[in-house]
């Protein structure tokens, strides 16, 4: 099901990753992947930035960039936006 956001959130949990199995994300490590819980009360899982500001209920909001994986532009978060 589809649904509308004005692309702000807070974080729910998050993980850092640092080691991948796939070549496609080898340049980007480490990198940190969150789920986030979108005001309108959805939630998401994507990538955030800064990794190290990343924290348990800090704000966020949405961004859009190329998968390195697909090259299809996926949703990505920042942190403190």
């Amino acid at each position: 099901m589809w649904d509308t956001s004005r692309g702000r959130g807070t974080i729910r949990t998050w993980t850092l990753i640092e080691r991948s199995g796939d070549p496609a994300f080898v340049a980007m490590l480490p990198f940190a992947v969150a789920i986030v819980e979108m005001d309108e009360g959805f939630m998401i899982l994507a990538g955030i930035d800064p990794p190290d500001q990343v924290d348990i209920s800090r704000r966020c909001r949405t961004t859009f960039r190329r998968s390195p994986a697909t090259g299809r532009t996926v949703p990505h978060f920042l942190v403190g936006q």
